[in-house]
């Protein structure tokens, strides 16, 4: 597996602006200490199948529309692949479901319906924040479009150094997969 690439996975404002993104990022961190759990509508599921066990990400904070808040906001890498939701994941995560299910219209939370929860994903990454003496990284790179929700950065491009050099100073050497 090259893993050379690493993803941007863009995390933006929920429809329901009622939720802010804060609260709702900081529920996706608090579910397992050190993960953060990606709870996903099925087009988002539908583009998160290309990320594979241990690809490294960045993780992107602000959405398309505000362009200045924009920024890399913790480094990490692919925990646990894509897969279909379960109804046990409502049990598993319920405040996150519940907040997911508010934040984002047509994500389904009721056990009435479990051939639409099926259509939905979980993914797992492991991440980390970064240490006050690095800090989080503006966004360098293009995009994202209204929409996109994973970005893929490579070997070549011109942001690449720095994203690879910022992901290097965030995850620890001992908790970077082999």
């Amino acid at each position: 597996m090259d893993n050379s690439v690493i993803w941007i996975v863009v995390f933006a404002q929920p429809r329901n602006k009622t939720i802010k993104l804060r609260e709702l990022q900081r529920m996706r961190c608090d579910v397992i200490p050190g993960m953060l759990v990606d709870l996903m509508r099925p087009n988002r599921k539908n583009d998160a199948v290309v990320l594979e066990k241990n690809h490294r990400i960045a993780v992107h904070f602000g959405g398309s529309l505000d362009q200045q808040s924009q920024h890399l906001v913790q480094a990490g890498y692919v925990f646990q692949q894509t897969r279909d939701m379960m109804e046990s994941d409502l049990q598993t995560y319920p405040k996150l479901s519940q907040m997911t299910a508010q934040a984002f219209p047509g994500f389904e939370v009721d056990p009435n319906y479990p051939e639409l929860i099926k259509r939905q994903g979980v993914i797992v990454y492991r991440v980390f924040n970064p240490p006050p003496q690095i800090g989080i990284l503006p966004k360098p790179y293009k995009g994202p479009s209204i929409g996109q929700n994973f970005i893929p950065i490579s070997p070549g491009m011109p942001e690449y150094g720095k994203i690879n050099d910022w992901w290097n100073k965030v995850v620890p050497n001992d908790q970077i997969p082999a």
